[in-house]
C-alpha cells in the first residue's frame, strides 16, 4: 500500500528569537508549538522535504507533532480552495442576518476625530414598523439575528431600542432562531439602571470608547456643548462592570499613543483589570468630515508595533487576553449578502462608516429600491480576495482581504497588524500564552491544596 503524500502547509511561520526555543505558528490551525532548538531542527528539515525517509525516535516524534497540528498536511488538501469555500459560503449564508442599527445620529458628545456629520435625525415609527416587518421577513427558521446598536449616541434613543429589540425576541422565539446583541456607545448614559435594562433586552456587550487619561480623553472627547467626560465614563465603568461586558477601546494617533499606560493605570487603581476588556483603535480620516486628523494617524507599520506594546502593558497589569489571532470566514459583515447598517430615516447601507451619506445607500425600508442603489450594493461584492495578493499571504486566514470600506476608498489592501511586526506579535502571543499557562498551573496547585486540607 502507497505511502500518503504530504505536503508543508501554506500557512506555516517560523520566528528564531528565543534563546532556548524555537516558535512555529501555523495561521491555519492557528496552532502554536515553541520547540526545542533540537526539535526545531527536524521540524525545518521535515517541512523542507515531508516526504523524506529521514528515520529516527526524533524526526518520527517531531514529524508525528507537525501533522497532528496542521503543518504537514495531506498532498491532495488545497487549503486556498478551503478558504475560499468557506469565504463564499458564509457572505452569502441565508440564515445570518447581520444588523447594525442607528435609531439616531443625533450625539451627545464632540469628538474631534468623529467621522460623521451631526444630524438630529431620529427615527420615526413608520421606519420601526418596515424594520420589524424586514426582519421579519429576511429572518429564516432556525437562524440567527445579530445587531449592534450604534449612531450617533444610541442611547439617546433607549426607548427606540427597547421596542425593536422586544420585537426581534419575539421574532426570534417565533422562529427558534438565535439572538445576539451588542452597542456600541460612548457611555455617558451607561448607568446601573441602565445596564439592568439593556441585559435583559439581551444587549449583554458594550463597547466604551476612553482615549486616555482624564486631561487626554476631556480634550478629544467632551460633551456637545463643552464639558468633561471622563469621570462620569470611569464611574459608569466601575458600577455596571458586573452586569454587562464592556470592551474599552482607545483610539489612538500621535497625540496620545504615550499615554496607554497612563489610563491602563487608572483603570488598574479603579480594580477594573479583572472586569473589562482592553484595546486599543487605529484613528483613521475615514470621510471628508474627518480629514484634518490625516497628519496625526499612525502608519501601519507604528501602530502594528504599538499594538504589541499596549498588550504588554495589559499583561503586567493583570488585564485579560487581548487580541488573539482568530480564524475568520470574512473580516466583516458589510461583505455578507445580508449585512446591512440601518439609519434613522431607513435608509440602508453596507458599512457605518457610510452613516447618513444618503449617496451610499443600498436600500431603502420604505421606498424601492432604485437603479442607483442597486449599482452601490455591487461595489461591496466585487472584491475576491482570492484575485488579490491575499491570496499568496500567510495571513489570510486570519484576516480575509481585510476591510473592504477601505480597499474601496483607497484601491489596495488593508492588511492584519500582525502583517507588519509578525515576529513581535508571535513572540507576545507566546509570552501571554505562557502567563495564562502559569495562571492554570497556579489554579490547580491551590485546588489540590485545599482538597489536602480536607483530608487532614
Amino acid at each position: 500500500m502507497a505511502r500518503q503524500q504530504l505536503k508543508a502547509s501554506n500557512y506555516n511561520f517560523i520566528c528564531n528569537r528565543l534563546d532556548e526555543r524555537v516558535l512555529f505558528f501555523n495561521f491555519f490551525s492557528l496552532t502554536l508549538l515553541a520547540l526545542s532548538p533540537k526539535d526545531a531542527q527536524a521540524a525545518t528539515r521535515l517541512l523542507k522535504n515531508p516526504n523524506s525517509t529521514f528515520s529516527g525516535r526524533e524526526f518520527d516524534k517531531v514529524k508525528k507533532i507537525l501533522i497532528d497540528n496542521g503543518f504537514l498536511i495531506r498532498a491532495d488538501i488545497d487549503e486556498l480552495n478551503i478558504l475560499s469555500k468557506n469565504y463564499f459560503n458564509s457572505i452569502n449564508d441565508d440564515k445570518f442576518l447581520s444588523l447594525t442599527i442607528a435609531p439616531t445620529l443625533n450625539c451627545n458628545f464632540n469628538c474631534i476625530y468623529c467621522y460623521q456629520e451631526k444630524k438630529k435625525m431620529v427615527m420615526q415609527e413608520e421606519v420601526e414598523k418596515a424594520l420589524i416587518s424586514f426582519v421579519d421577513k429576511n429572518l429564516h427558521e432556525n437562524s440567527s439575528l445579530n445587531v449592534t446598536w450604534f449612531g450617533g449616541e444610541p442611547l439617546l434613543q433607549y426607548d427606540i431600542i427597547k421596542e425593536l429589540s422586544s420585537s426581534f425576541l419575539e421574532i426570534c422565539s417565533k422562529k427558534t432562531s438565535k439572538y445576539q446583541s451588542s452597542i456600541v456607545t460612548n457611555g455617558y448614559l451607561l448607568n446601573r439602571r441602565m445596564a439592568k435594562e439593556l441585559s435583559k433586552l439581551n444587549i449583554r456587550s458594550a463597547q466604551v470608547t476612553i482615549d486616555g487619561p482624564a486631561p487626554v480623553h476631556n480634550k478629544r472627547r467632551p460633551l456637545r456643548g463643552g464639558g468633561r467626560t471622563f469621570d462620569r465614563l470611569i464611574n459608569n465603568i466601575d458600577e455596571t462592570a458586573d452586569l454587562i461586558n464592556i470592551d474599552i477601546r482607545m483610539n489612538v494617533d500621535k497625540e496620545n499613543e504615550n499615554k496607554i499606560e497612563e489610563l491602563l493605570n487608572e483603570l488598574v487603581k479603579r480594580k477594573l483589570n479583572h472586569k473589562v476588556g482592553f484595546y486599543i483603535g487605529h484613528t483613521y480620516p475615514y470621510t471628508n468630515v474627518c480629514a484634518d486628523i490625516s497628519s496625526v494617524c499612525l502608519s501601519e507599520r507604528d501602530f502594528s508595533i504599538l499594538d504589541v506594546s499596549a498588550g504588554l502593558a495589559m499583561v503586567d497589569r493583570g488585564f485579560g487576553s487581548y487580541r488573539e489571532p482568530r480564524a475568520i470566514n470574512y473580516n466583516c459583515f458589510a461583505e455578507a449578502k445580508k449585512g446591512y447598517v440601518v439609519c434613522p430615516n431607513g435608509e440602508l447601507l453596507k458599512c457605518w462608516n457610510d452613516v447618513g451619506k444618503k449617496k451610499e445607500a443600498v436600500g431603502h425600508l420604505l421606498i424601492p429600491t432604485s437603479r442607483q442603489m442597486i449599482e452601490k450594493r455591487k461595489k461591496w461584492s466585487h472584491r475576491n480576495p482570492f484575485k488579490l495578493e491575499c491570496k499568496d499571504c500567510q495571513l489570510l486566514p486570519i484576516c480575509m482581504g481585510g476591510c473592504l470600506y477601505l480597499y474601496n476608498l483607497n484601491g489596495k489592501v488593508d492588511c492584519h497588524p500582525w502583517k507588519y511586526e509578525p515576529e513581535l506579535h508571535l513572540l507576545y502571543y507566546y509570552y501571554r500564552k505562557k502567563i495564562e499557562q502559569e495562571i492554570e498551573v497556579q489554579k490547580e496547585f491551590w485546588s489540590l491544596v485545599r482538597k489536602i486540607k480536607k483530608l487532614l
